[in-house]
């Protein structure tokens, strides 16, 4: 008897009276698209006849009620016993064909939520994705960053794979980028691409006219805390605007899309949807609503167990769980996490730091901070908690160790280097790590993440793996380990690397994939606008007619300031109409004597009334303004040169090497100028034709705006960056 009992709806239903003794609950329920068969590329889909069957057992065991309604009984404490709602997502022509007609025959009600930017055509971006691969060929499809190991899908089980890891990857990334990328895999297709039967504004009106409730879930489906506040704000108004005007009525509810609250969402964009006029919002995670529960937080799940007989376990089960961090603004303590910046002075990755906790979310985390010298000013932003200095040098071994190198490269030599090495960790990396432990020990971060290459920041990661703490490694250069300490590769939790060309090098490097989140640094397009922080032209005494080309930088040889130089030499001068500086210092872990080298330079080659050598300006970004071209000159490839996006928001004619991240940002042409790494003479030809559209080509420059404000807007790598941290410090945060 307890066997019949556990196989049938029985033990379901007495769970259900069982949680659901007072009333007060609503357990919703989320679906999808419901095809009548199988579709072979979406085996894990239910299909009718499992969807009937759950249908049949809720319409049996529960009390049904339209999603409005149950909002309403549950804000006066009037819910029925059992009482359950039923939603749908997205938009799919199976609604009317299939689903509609089941609901229909056992007097069910529902809510469609609807994604409303493919109703005039096209399909949603998911089939699109589905469509594409089912098309693509055998071998040799160009796949995204990251997916090589799909490159056979000679079974359609990969191809299933494959499908399943695009999903993931573009439901995360930018709008622009997702259509790119569902464009270029679409143009390799080699058999015509299935698209999916219209689902249109009729079809909405359709559902409506059978009495089914409509909802908003935006216009285009993004993940609302990835992309900026306008973006999300316009999604959930328009999408709601949309459909009242195709309906002629007020459309009160919304649907987050994915739903996780701190991941997909925060309390910002629940403000929003407060604000454009709904009266309620659903989440996804699990869990049922009861009295207290936040009507723009109505939990919800999707049963996608239907063994014959036990479709309602999975609804049981979930009466059980407590709903997904129902409230934003009541949630458990925040977690901490600490960010370490081992690096050679004040420079771009200390600038991509403050622009990164500038936009992150303080509601969120408690943001800590530990440098190896004073630089930068933390306290500045809301969400940090303290600034630590941790000095990692108390006695400089470089002079002695370039000394040694000077005198040769015998056994001597090599063995006097090796023991200068350890004493280096003696002295210095040794006492490092343990004041970083003792801190860690006061401030018991749930994240360390680490703002530089891992070799400068070794001892953060070496004291959090041996404290078991979580690391997220930053990666905005090479990644500075040497052969015999690559097994510190295999250590952090994560890496952030800041473009795709340093992705790809940690992916060849053999660093699993699922561990490299491609992360864009941020730029403040506002910084950019704003007032300059110095009036450079009249410090230097340029005539505002005057074009000026600028190459900014730390005076260091791989930052090619002499191939910058040797290319003026090479340009005929045009006295009082282009000016030549040369901005930067030498950083405190430099290179000593950069500067003079410089100085002797320009003196050999006649340039000193052309060229200034300007050294360090405070807040360059806020005098990018004052520059008509950007110059960089780098020897070896950059992962991501602040520079170049630094003087493309300020609309300046960016001049830089085709190589590193620059070609991923730069049309050559269109909103800059790329030269062929190392040339002086293809630096010069460039720099030519940069000083001639500065103010002749006003539409490059607004291109150069336009690439920064699409891609590197600091809300959405915030946004990215702290997915980062929820997933690896606060699982208990995600339903």
């Amino acid at each position: 008897m307890l066997k019949s009992l556990l196989g049938g709806p029985a033990l379901a239903s007495q769970a259900l009276g069982l949680r659901w003794q007072g009333g007060h609950l609503l357990s919703t329920l989320l679906f999808h698209r419901v095809p009548p068969a199988r579709d072979p590329i979406s085996p894990s889909e239910l299909v009718l006849p499992e969807f009937e069957r759950v249908l049949d057992q809720l319409a049996e065991h529960a009390k049904v009620l339209p999603l409005s309604e149950a909002l309403e009984r549950q804000r006066r404490g009037r819910l029925p016993r059992r009482a359950v709602a039923i939603t749908f997502d997205d938009g799919y022509a199976e609604w009317l064909e299939v689903v509609a007609p089941a609901l229909r025959r056992r007097r069910l009600p529902a809510t469609f939520f609807v994604t409303t930017g493919h109703l005039a055509g096209g399909a949603m971006w998911h089939e699109r994705i589905n469509a594409a691969v089912s098309a693509l060929p055998v071998r040799g499809a160009d796949l995204p960053y990251g997916l090589a190991a799909f490159a056979d899908l000679s079974t359609p089980q990969r191809r299933v794979e494959l499908a399943q890891a695009l999903q993931q990857y573009y439901k995360h990334v930018s709008l622009r980028e997702r259509n790119q990328g569902i464009e270029a895999l679409e143009a390799q297709a080699e058999q015509p691409l299935r698209a999916p039967r219209p689902f249109d504004a009729d079809s909405v009106r359709q559902l409506r006219q059978q009495g089914f409730e409509i909802g908003a879930h935006t216009v285009r489906h993004p993940i609302l805390s990835a992309v900026p506040d306008d973006v999300a704000r316009e999604e959930i108004g328009r999408s709601k605007e949309e459909l009242e005007a195709i309906l002629g009525e007020r459309v009160p509810m919304f649907a987050y899309p994915n739903g996780v609250p701190l991941q997909d969402f925060t309390q910002r964009h629940v403000e929003m949807v407060k604000a454009c006029g709904f009266e309620g919002a659903v989440i996804t995670g699990g869990g049922v609503a009861g009295r207290g529960t936040d009507p723009y937080l109505l939990p919800r799940f999707s049963p996608w167990a239907t063994v014959p007989g036990r479709e309602l376990l999975p609804v049981a089960r979930n009466a059980w769980q407590r709903p997904g961090l129902g409230d934003l603004q009541q949630g458990p303590a925040r977690p901490k996490v600490l960010f370490v910046e081992n690096g050679s002075g004040f420079g771009g990755a200390v600038v991509a730091l403050q622009t990164l906790l500038d936009a992150l979310p303080s509601d969120r985390f408690d943001y800590h901070v530990i440098t190896n010298l004073a630089v930068g000013d933390f306290h500045r932003h809301p969400g940090v908690r303290s600034h630590q200095v941790i000095g990692d040098e108390l006695v400089d071994f470089r002079p002695f160790a370039a000394w040694l190198r000077r005198g040769g490269s015998g056994p001597l030599a090599r063995a006097l280097l090796f023991a200068l090495g350890r004493a280096d960790d003696l002295v210095n990396h040794l006492p490092h790590m343990a004041r970083l432990w003792w801190a860690m020990r006061r401030i018991r971060p749930a994240v360390v993440h680490g703002n530089n290459e891992p070799g400068a920041n070794r001892g953060a990661l070496l004291v959090s793996w041996l404290t078991g703490v979580p690391y997220v490694q930053h990666l905005r250069g090479g990644s500075g380990l040497t052969p015999r300490s690559q097994g510190l590769m295999a250590r952090p939790s994560m890496y952030i690397p800041v473009s795709r060309w340093l992705g790809y090098e940690l992916l060849d490097a053999g660093v699993p994939a699922g561990r490299v989140r491609q992360i864009y640094d941020a730029v403040r397009l506002d910084t950019a606008a704003a007032a300059p922080a110095r009036d450079l032209r009249r410090e230097l005494g340029i005539a505002p007619d005057a074009v000026v080309v600028a190459m900014v930088g730390m005076l260091l040889s791989w930052k090619g300031q002499a191939l910058f130089i040797d290319a003026v030499a090479r340009i005929a001068p045009a006295p009082g109409a282009v000016v030549y500086l040369v901005v930067g210092g030498e950083p405190e872990r430099g290179e000593p004597g950069a500067l003079q080298a410089l100085q002797q330079r320009l003196a050999a080659l006649g340039l000193g009334e052309r060229v200034r050598l300007v050294g360090q300006v405070d807040q360059i970004g806020r005098c990018m303004q004052q520059f008509d071209v950007v110059v960089s000159a780098s020897l070896r490839p950059e992962p991501l040169g602040l520079v170049m996006l630094e003087a493309m928001a300020a609309g300046c004619v960016f001049v830089g090497p085709n190589h590193g991240a620059a070609p991923e940002i730069v049309v050559d042409g269109e909103n800059g100028f790329l030269f062929e790494p190392n040339s002086v003479d293809a630096l010069a030809t460039k720099l030519a034709q940069a000083i001639a559209a500065a103010h002749t080509r006003p539409a490059l420059r607004q291109a150069a705006r336009q690439a920064v404000r699409d891609w590197f807007a600091p809300e959405v790598c915030a946004a990215y960056t702290a997915a980062v941290h929820a997933a690896l410090a606060a699982p208990d945060l995600h339903p």
